[in-house]
């Protein structure tokens, strides 16, 4: 039943195709089109019967709505609307056979962004049960079933798209799969196909390889595994693969439509050529990307002989071989199959192109193209955060723009930073993150153990490919200082005026106080000046933002009044640090005591005299300075100072003290 379900769908691409090759001849035959909806961008449809009502339904695979719609034929070449059926994200093949052994067609569905194939178990009445998922290689974009086993259950292949292979699921029988295996193809596979190549009764795989323009062919081994693959070259971007008799040899050949040269190829079977090269490798790596020696070994395998006599290759810039820019060598006797590269050097970044052809003495095989590419470093990262003595916590994150790979490699980095004393580096692993993966466009490393505090780090980055390291980047430029805790400034003292019990004469004095200190990196102390004529500073005059740790004062204090005054240290966020608090009074005698009318002469005459009777015994105005008018200088004014005042101006007496 299986096999004859494989060869209905065989004859029905068939026909398609041959329909297309002669559409100009036979758009007659075709009523207009009749559309039915189906899902959200339907990208692949399937034909057969799923209710076993002998008439063909059919199944589409909707890229933006992530399912598949069932649409069941009503026998007359109409259908009714579409069931749709949930599978994995962006839908992109479908494939229907039966999986379980109850003769109901099943479902099954690659999913390109999950990185699975759906499968969905048939009721047989046109109904599915619910998607069951299993892991495929990256970006499967076909899906394709058929016996590769030989056991009688329907296995599935899967061409995977961002992962450059083919995902084998032998089916256990029962609907279910068992995990994928995967096997190495050509570059982006985009189509799978799967048919008796080599007639030895065993299902082989095709692989149309869109990135590198060729055909990969794996032949089966009859159990499930599979042969290496084998490249042939076809047109540009070979999109979809389809494979029948073509010349009527019994053998199956190959059709591929290729994208980009607006062109199907041909490639007839050619299994009786007694000469065939299955495949070149480079330095033994599997994609030929990644060559690191500039004289590298190239190695290849063949069948048909099991012997050969003589080799000849030749590598150039390019693959029209007008002629062999690099290295064209004449047939070499050699049994070998391997040869050391003896061409003009090899530059890293570039592509290479080659081809090789063995004999047997008898005959020459075809050329065997290939191509390597020298693998490039990548470009040094450049540092993005922290940098250029920025401030952060003990734990940052050190962030990256990604570097550049030519190859496309992924890329992983490798952080080492050091603390800095301003003098030399401390060479300690204070911070080391090795093969960080890449993010997106910029990768990051967070620091998980503490830095110190209030130090400063430098830090540089090298990118990796997996092949080769990239130049670190510039230590001295991405620095940063460690800060979680702002400190206030360090304690300090007001000097001057200091506590006393003279009083002050100078009515602008300068304030001055030791230096306070903030030990948090690039922080700044500014000072602010409290002055106040009363303890608790209720009736304060502030001075701030003063630089230096001291200040004269811009307008006079009055005379005869307390102060008290203190200073406030203060860092950029504020943190503050405040001084001890001093006192002082200040007095309007500049000059000599006894001058009470306080003339600008300051000399005591009867005028001074005049005024103190008046103040003392008349109600007379209070004297300008009372300090001045205290003649003996013992505080207060009384009748003492009266007697020195009249007794040095008419009895010879003693000439009152000058102010201090």
């Amino acid at each position: 039943m299986k096999s004859v379900l494989i060869n209905k769908i065989y004859l029905v691409t068939v026909a398609i195709i041959l329909l297309s090759v002669n559409s100009l001849f036979a758009q007659s035959l075709f009523a207009p089109a009749v559309d039915y909806t189906s899902g959200n961008g339907p990208v692949s449809v399937f034909s057969i019967d799923f209710n076993s009502d002998g008439y063909n339904d059919l199944v589409s695979a909707n890229f933006y709505s992530d399912n598949v719609s069932i649409l069941l034929g009503n026998g007359d070449g109409t259908f009714q609307p579409a069931v749709n059926y949930t599978v994995g994200d962006r839908s992109i093949s479908v494939f229907s056979l039966d999986f379980n052994g109850d003769s109901n067609n099943d479902l099954a569905v690659a999913n390109y962004y999950d990185n699975n194939v759906s499968i969905l178990l048939g009721n047989g009445d046109g109904t599915f049960q619910p998607a069951v998922n299993y892991s495929t290689g990256v970006n499967p974009i076909s899906v394709f079933s058929n016996d590769f086993n030989s056991d009688g259950n329907n296995d599935l292949a899967t061409a995977n798209s961002g992962s450059d292979n083919v995902s084998i699921l032998l089916g256990n029988g029962d609907g279910t799969f068992q995990s994928a295996v995967h096997y190495i193809t050509g570059w982006s596979p985009h189509s799978v196909y799967s048919i008796d190549l080599d007639n030895d009764g065993n299902k082989d795989l095709t692989i149309a390889n869109f990135s590198s323009s060729n055909v990969s062919i794996l032949l089966g081994n009859g159990n499930g595994t599979f042969q290496s693959a084998v490249n042939y070259s076809t047109g540009v971007n070979p999109f979809s693969i389809f494979s029948i008799d073509f010349n009527g040899d019994s053998t199956n050949d190959l059709v591929v439509a290729n994208f980009n040269s607006d062109n199907v190829s041909i490639l007839l079977n050619n299994l009786t050529n007694p000469l065939l090269i299955e495949n070149v490798l480079v330095e033994n790596e599997s994609l030929n990307l990644h060559i690191l020696n500039h004289t590298p070994e190239i190695s290849w395998s063949f069948t048909n002989p099991a012997y050969q006599t003589e080799v000849e290759i030749a590598v150039g810039t390019d693959n029209d071989w007008t002629s062999a820019e690099m290295w064209n060598s004449a047939p070499i006797t050699s049994a070998d199959t391997f040869i050391t590269y003896n061409g003009s050097t090899l530059v890293d970044g570039e592509t290479y192109y080659g081809r090789l052809k063995v004999s047997n003495g008898t005959a020459w095989s075809d050329w065997f193209e290939f191509s390597f590419r020298m693998n490039s470093k990548p470009t040094t990262p450049v540092t993005l955060s922290p940098k250029n003595d920025t401030i952060t916590n003990s734990t940052p994150t050190l962030w990256i723009q990604n570097s550049v790979d030519s190859e496309g490699d992924s890329l992983f980095y490798d952080f080492s930073g050091n603390k800095f004393d301003g003098i030399g580096i401390i060479y300690e692993p204070l911070l080391v993150g090795d093969k960080i993966a890449e993010g997106i466009d910029s990768t990051g490393f967070v620091i998980t153990t503490p830095l110190e505090e209030n130090s400063l780090f430098l830090w540089e980055v090298r990118a990796y490919d997996g092949y080769e390291y990239s130049g670190w980047t510039t230590l001295l430029s991405s620095t940063f200082w460690v800060n979680d805790i702002d400190e206030a400034p360090s304690s300090f003292s007001a000097l001057t005026p200091e506590e006393s019990t003279s009083p002050l004469y100078n009515m602008q004095p300068t304030f001055s106080w030791t230096e306070s200190i903030d030990n948090d990196p690039l922080d700044t102390v500014r000072y602010k000046l409290h002055l106040a004529i009363d303890s608790n500073f209720a009736f304060t005059t502030v001075i701030d933002s003063i630089a230096v740790n001291g200040y004269t004062l811009t307008f006079p204090l009055e005379y005869n009044e307390q102060y008290w005054w203190k200073v406030e240290a203060i860092d950029l966020l504020g943190v503050s640090t405040v001084s001890n608090v001093l006192h002082f009074w200040t007095s309007c005698c500049v000059g000599l005591r006894g001058n009470v009318d306080s003339d600008v002469l300051d000399q005591i005459d009867i005028s001074d005299l005049v005024a103190l009777v008046a103040y003392m015994f008349q109600g007379g105005a209070d004297p300008l300075c009372m300090d001045e008018a205290d003649v003996d200088g013992l505080g207060g004014i009384d009748i003492s100072d009266l007697v020195l005042l009249v007794t040095y101006m008419f009895s010879g007496g003693v000439s009152p003290a000058d102010c201090p």
